[in-house]
Formats: C-alpha cells, structure tokens, sequence
C-alpha cells in the first residue's frame, strides 16, 4: 500500500509445502513451521491437505502465512 508515492505498508505472502512419507512427520513438521512463524508476527491463513492421486503413499500438506509491515518513519 502506497500514499504520497511512499510506501507505508508491506505484505509478504509465504508458502510452504511439506511432502512427508508418513502422517505423523508431516503433522509434526507443520506444528513446528506454524509455531516458527506465528511467532516471528506472520498471521496463519490457511492450512490443507493436498490428496495426490497417483501416489497415495506420500502425503502433501500446504500452508500459507501473511505478514504485514508498516513503516514507521
């Protein structure tokens, strides 16, 4: 977002995709992204489960996370 031809505000969209070969890790390792994240000030959007047709075996998890950042000068 812009005002004046400054910038005021920021936003950083990241995502993540975790590929695991069982549900738990998978689990596991979304629980550790999600806490690393939200604490470092990124706001959780979505988390989901991404079914693979021709592999059943691996399991695929994506997330997104926002952040926003203001400038204060």
């Amino acid at each position: 977002m812009s005002y004046d031809n400054t910038v005021v505000t920021n936003d950083t969209t990241v995502q993540i995709d975790i590929y695991a070969d069982y549900p738990q890790t998978c689990f596991e390792l979304s629980e550790r992204v999600y806490k690393l994240l939200t604490d470092n000030e990124y706001y959780h959007e979505m988390t989901m489960d991404v079914p693979n047709p021709d592999d059943k075996s691996i399991k695929h998890r994506t997330m997104r996370f926002t952040k926003v950042v203001e400038r204060n000068d």
